[in-house]
């Protein structure tokens, strides 16, 4: 219920003020032109140009007319336009001059410190010289002389133009109702590009990805999904195959390269590991869903958090989110947690392509051409989507046919039907 107070402040406070905070997914205002001054496209429109970010795909996003939206909680608003050579654009949609929790996503425009004093712009090294540049922390909006926190302070913070202060805190208010849920929601953005393919991810910007290790070495042999700090979401087969010993498997969160032990790890042993009493290996992977109850909590951070899980699932045609650390097929990135986004297709269109096998637990995502897939990620490992800010993770890597081939779309465990059977163990747990 907290959570769901605090999204619905989210989207009160921009729709009463015309305003954005964060990344402005919960924007409901009325700004209808890019920055460069282009007339936005409705989204109920394919002309001139064809997309899947439409109303009925995305019925809590609020796309409705052509006005500014971010429903893939990209850096800020944005929209097609109606100029047939330029696909999309950014908007200048106003920033609400508040901060929620210690202002990490902090967009606005205050540009003085707590004591007064001016700030220095962050493009400049005069009085004071630092590395806090625009170039060095692209994704922290690093504009002018505003108060912002790339760094993970208590609260948002500038260089003064003053020479004998070198920085201060800003003091800038929190906004109403700004105690966000602690589920899916990153520290640390990631980072993406609006073409078709997998890529590395930034540091610590899914910070529920776990790798799961395996014997004496710990090799990582699947992916799984921090749901709750000792709580981990897998997938059935990745036991089956191995072994269900609790014993047998390491737990590791924080993980940026699996080659090696980052500084921000944390390895958890297993207490206990829960397969769906109903799976079935044998030519289906029919119910592939797995628990582990950790011993003991991780410590949540910046670079560990849990992810989002609900009976409510992400509409057909949505773009989420695989990650993992699996095969990159030529694609670079080896050891290091790779990102792929990809669109959910319907049941029947994944029968058409794959056959029966699919069944009505499991949920399809990929392109008809291909080109990005599961290969990308790992069995066990999560499929994400943006919701208001928050990740919630929709499926669980299952199983594929080739990699990132044309009408060869990776196959998950759909999570949101298999809600009561989590809960019957993490909810008092």
């Amino acid at each position: 219920m907290r959570k769901l107070l605090a999204l619905l402040g989210l989207l009160a406070l921009s729709a009463a003020q015309d305003c954005y905070v964060g990344r402005g997914s919960a924007y409901r205002g009325s700004v209808n032109v890019t920055s460069a001054g282009l007339e936005c496209q409705p989204w109920s429109v394919q002309a001139p140009h064809g997309h899947a970010f439409t109303p009925a795909n995305y019925p809590d996003a609020g796309l409705d007319g052509n006005y500014c939206r971010n429903p893939d909680n990209d850096l800020r608003p944005w929209c097609y336009t109606m100029d047939p050579n330029v696909r999309f654009g950014y908007c200048d949609a106003p920033q609400c001059d508040c901060m929620f929790n210690t202002g990490e996503f902090y967009k606005g425009s205050k540009a003085t410190s707590v004591s007064g004093l001016t700030c220095q712009r962050w493009d400049s090294q005069s009085p004071h010289q630092h590395d806090r540049t625009p170039q060095n922390y692209p994704e922290n909006d690093l504009r002018e002389n505003y108060c912002r926190n790339p760094d993970g302070e208590p609260r948002t913070w500038c260089y003064t133009t003053d020479p004998n202060v070198r920085w201060e805190h800003c003091d800038v208010p929190k906004c109403d109702n700004a105690d966000l849920g602690t589920c899916g929601v990153q520290a640390i953005q990631p980072t993406f590009s609006r073409i078709v393919g997998g890529s590395v991810a930034t540091p610590g910007s899914w910070p529920w990805q776990v790798s799961l290790g395996y014997g004496s070495n710990g090799q990582h042999v699947c992916g799984a999904t921090l749901i709750a700090p000792e709580w981990v979401l897998s997938a059935a087969h990745c036991f089956a195959q191995l072994s269900t010993n609790p014993g047998s498997f390491i737990v590791k969160v924080g993980k940026h390269n699996k080659g090696s032990t980052d500084s921000t790890e944390q390895r958890m042993q297993v207490a206990q590991i829960i397969v769906h009493p109903r799976y079935q290996q044998e030519g289906q992977n029919t119910n592939d869903i797995a628990l582990l109850k950790l011993v003991g909590r991780v410590s949540l951070n910046d670079y560990v958090s849990q992810a989002c899980i609900t009976e409510t699932e992400a509409p057909d045609g949505a773009i989420c989110v695989a990650t993992g650390f699996g095969n990159t097929e030529g694609t670079g990135g080896d050891n290091y947690l790779k990102q792929v986004q990809l669109p959910l297709l319907t049941n029947s269109q994944c029968r058409s392509w794959l056959g029966s096998v699919i069944k009505s637990t499991m949920v399809c995502a990929g392109y008809e051409s291909g080109g990005s897939d599961t290969c990308q990620g790992d069995s066990g490992g999560p499929l994400t989507c943006p919701r208001l800010g928050q990740w919630f993770v929709s499926g669980v890597t299952s199983f594929g046919q080739g990699c990132a081939d044309p009408r060869k779309p990776g196959v998950y465990t759909r999570v949101g039907h298999y809600i009561d059977w989590i809960l019957k163990y993490t909810a008092d747990n």
